[in-house]
């Protein structure tokens, strides 16, 4: 960089010196010839003096060596590391600073996916944090519009069950709990709740339905059509301890 100014102002001169020398033999509008007559002198066209001349260079090469060439296509492997370190990427994927939850898709091990990927396509720090977050805040976008979606699925079918049912839906409601905890046992019961399907209407309208058909006298040995409920019951739930 030191070397190139003294060569700039050799050169700079040099223009300046061909340009005076041109502009020497010019003349003004009333024919003087001479300094007053002489038209101001434009280095390479817009620059009035060397060190404006100059201080366009060294702008110039201070642009151009700061300047990154993206790697062609036979570049290799090395020299893509090396692009990637001058944009910014840090030298190992453990370098990004992501912030992590209990959320899905922001706990610890996702964050080291995400790591890793970004590393190996050459993401700077910036753009892989952007993407962190702007990922994150489309799957929690997402999440909500699913369960508002369910939510709402659920509710109108509940409003259409409960029209259906009327002063009855309490109870059958209730029935269709019984029905749950005596003949799925825990394991159904904790089953309906972690996928929710207790609050499904359908389910519900099934499990009302069975306790309809299996009253507590028929459990008993009574017959639902000309089949003996103990039969029905203990062909569904043969380990069921009602049926014992």
């Amino acid at each position: 960089m030191s070397t190139a100014a003294p060569a700039a102002t050799t050169a700079a001169q040099t223009i300046l010196e061909t340009h005076a020398d041109e502009a020497a033999g010019h003349t003004s509008g009333d024919g003087a010839t001479g300094a007053e007559g002489r038209k101001p002198v434009k280095l390479a066209g817009k620059y009035d003096s060397v060190e404006a001349l100059e201080k366009a260079y060294k702008e110039l090469e201070s642009r151009v060596g700061g300047s990154v060439r993206i790697p062609g296509d036979g570049a290799s492997a090395e020299d893509w590391a090396k692009f990637y370190t001058r944009v910014g990427r840090p030298e190992a994927a453990e370098g990004y600073e992501l912030p992590v939850s209990q959320d899905p898709g922001q706990d610890e091990v996702t964050a080291g996916w995400f790591k890793q990927t970004v590393h190996a396509l050459g993401l700077s720090k910036k753009q892989a944090e952007a993407f962190w977050k702007a990922s994150h805040e489309m799957a929690t976008e997402r999440r909500k519009a699913y369960t508002d979606a369910v939510q709402k699925d659920q509710q109108e079918k509940i409003a259409a069950l409960t029209a259906k049912w009327g002063d009855d839906y309490s109870t059958k409601v209730a029935d269709a709990n019984r029905v749950a905890h005596k003949f799925g046992g825990p394991e159904f019961v904790k089953m309906l709740r972690d996928t929710r399907l207790g609050d499904n209407p359908v389910m519900l309208t099934m499990l009302a339905a069975v306790r309809d058909a299996i009253s507590e006298d028929t459990l008993r040995g009574g017959t639902v059509g000309s089949v003996k409920t103990r039969e029905v019951g203990e062909g569904w739930y043969p380990k069921s301890p009602e049926l014992k």
